[in-house]
């Protein structure tokens, strides 16, 4: 972020770094030998939408003061900023950074819960059109998919392309972080082929704090 006395301007796109594990292929192992693990670094791009407040309220037609208001209310006083601080024009909402700041901190019984209370529902993606993307790449078959959605399974499969096997994440290549998403999605009925989390386990799964 780069600001003076008289302007501010904030990034809506950020470049984290990402770090890679990658194990040998199983047809590459020797027998009775343990994986071979490798590391490596890559960087994402991600971009997220943001809000420019002036323009919200004027396409609303109700003024700014009272679209910050009712945003600081609707989210349950998450962003005291809308309020507090009349010199942020540009808002985002992420749900990661709510499910921190709430009561309790993040936890696994009150992921979605706090999804909705940010984004209205739990899940916004429309995953039948995921995959044209597969089909203009030719494929129509994927051997082992590596995906806990049973959202994206339905849409592959449902749309043509073949799925020989499900293959849920290990649990020893899952940050400590994760697991708190993991369960919940579990729980709320994605693939696994281990046991599913109890509502007391998943009160039991709490994520790292604000860094």
């Amino acid at each position: 972020m780069a600001s003076d006395s008289a302007s501010q301007s904030s990034p809506t796109t950020s470049t984290p770094s990402k770090h890679i594990r990658l194990t040998s292929p199983p047809g590459q192992q020797r027998a009775g030998t343990k994986p071979a693990i490798r590391w490596g670094a890559a960087t994402a791009s991600e971009r997220g939408p943001v809000w420019w407040l002036p323009g919200v309220a004027w396409r609303f037609r109700v003024s700014e003061a009272d679209l910050r208001r009712s945003l600081f209310e609707e989210t349950g006083g998450m962003y005291p900023e809308l309020v507090t601080r009349s010199d942020i024009e540009v808002m985002e909402f992420p749900v990661y950074s709510a499910r921190k700041r709430q009561v309790g901190g993040d936890n696994a019984d009150t992921c979605f819960l706090r999804t909705e209370c940010v984004a209205g529902v739990q899940d916004m993606r429309f995953q039948e059109l995921m995959p044209d993307v597969l089909h203009w790449l030719g494929i129509r078959k994927i051997h082992r998919l590596v995906n806990m959605s049973n959202d994206k399974y339905d849409a592959i499969t449902h749309s043509g392309i073949e799925v020989g096997e499900r293959v849920r994440i290990p649990d020893e290549l899952l940050p400590a972080d994760a697991h708190v998403e993991i369960d919940a999605k579990i729980a709320a009925g994605c693939f696994t082929d281990g046991a599913v989390p109890s509502p007391t386990d998943l009160a039991g799964t709490k994520g790292r704090g604000l860094e």
